[in-house]
């Protein structure tokens, strides 16, 4: 079973054309066929998706930013504190009033993996063993079998 989780709607303002809004999606519990099942059968996989969302339509003169774009990969996977990752977002319309966000509002930087060990594997051979034949096998130690 999984959540299947829609896109959101478009942002419908509260009051008014413009300001604070609520945006909702459709959120389901499925089995493997596609069929919507009991919530609880997903519960494993955390708890259910949210079917809505605080949104914002821009008034006239606001300013406007684009979404967050992806956060960045790790350049580490694992062992070293202090790797970040970020993500960013840009201004798509200026604010007629005048500044629309400080610069630093428009990334944000987080840490990634600084405590994940390190493991590895390493093979590990030993020198061949002597041939000895098993009973049921009809071959002669040291022929080819294949």
């Amino acid at each position: 079973t999984h959540w299947f989780v829609s896109r959101f709607s478009l942002c419908l303002v509260d009051k008014g054309t413009c300001g604070v809004g609520t945006r909702h999606r459709i959120v389901l519990c499925q089995d493997a066929l596609g069929n919507i099942v009991n919530d609880s059968e997903c519960a494993y996989q955390g708890p259910m998706p949210s079917d809505d969302d605080v949104c914002y339509v821009p008034c006239p003169g606001d300013c406007v930013l684009s979404d967050w774009s992806s956060w960045s990969d790790c350049p580490f996977p694992c062992g070293r504190g202090g790797s970040v990752v970020s993500r960013s977002r840009t201004i798509v319309v200026q604010s007629t009033s005048g500044k629309c966000v400080e610069s630093d509002e428009l990334v944000q930087r987080a840490r990634c993996n600084a405590f994940s060990p390190c493991i590895s594997y390493v093979w590990r051979t030993q020198s061949w063993g002597s041939c000895q034949r098993q009973s049921n096998e009809s071959e002669v130690c040291g022929e080819s079998v294949g």
